[in-house]
């Protein structure tokens, strides 16, 4: 329920605006974060569904670049690339990328015909006694944690499509004697790709109660390091 005379705060990170004087073509918009070094960490775009609500266990929805005619605005949460999913399993941790450190950074905004760019400057929270040398090894340990659980949920959904071509090559030739042999070395991958699975994901979570009932497995393990540390 939304009331109209209830305050909102605003969202966390840095907010940039632009104006369009059209509509944007079928390339629609690109929104790009880079850091000093010109390392690409964040892509926004303009295509997707706006509506889309999260859901636990899964990467949230990307935000979308809106595209009205005339003002626009777009938050930017001072976070790197979210973490890809894994088709039909239930993974407890946050699929958000990690912060970025202060320092100094680049928005570039693309359209088919037009380039704007702009540079952020991210402060340190006076609060903290942090040292530059400091956030330096968090942000080196992180990018560690974050390749980490790319690495193991990439490898997941190529070795799933991997047993899925087994399985087609299977079916096809179960009928003819010749290859039985062969048949039978495709079941002995498929366990050999299913036991290895289970060393990354905790493949019986459904819900978040499973947690209690289920021990989380390397991927999930890698997820809660990067938020501690983060």
């Amino acid at each position: 329920i939304r009331f109209p005379n209830f305050g909102k705060n605003p969202p966390n990170g840095v907010t940039l605006d632009y104006y369009l004087g059209e509509e944007p073509d079928s390339v629609g918009l690109v929104l790009e974060i880079s850091d000093e070094q010109g390392r690409l960490l964040r892509t926004y775009t303009s295509t997707g569904d706006d509506a889309a609500k999260p859901r636990p266990g899964v990467p949230p929805p990307a935000p979308v670049l809106p595209t009205e005619i005339g003002l626009n605005r777009f938050t930017w949460d001072f976070r790197n690339e979210t973490f890809p999913g894994i088709e039909d399993a239930y993974i407890i941790g946050d699929f958000r990328g990690h912060m970025v450190a202060p320092g100094t950074y680049k928005a570039r905004l693309m359209t088919s015909k037009d380039t704007v760019s702009t540079t952020i400057k991210v402060l340190p929270d006076p609060n903290w006694n942090i040292t530059p040398d400091e956030f330096r090894a968090q942000q080196e340990m992180l990018q560690k944690i974050d390749g980490y659980v790319i690495q193991i949920h990439e490898s997941i959904n190529k070795m799933r499509k991997s047993k899925d071509q087994l399985k087609q090559y299977q079916s096809n030739l179960k009928d003819k004697d010749s290859y039985q042999d062969l048949l039978v070395l495709g079941d002995t991958l498929m366990a050999r790709i299913d036991r290895w699975e289970l060393e990354l994901l905790q493949t019986k979570m459904k819900t978040q109660q499973d947690v209690v009932n289920f021990r989380s497995k390397l991927g999930a393990e890698f997820m809660f390091l990067k938020g501690y540390i983060d």
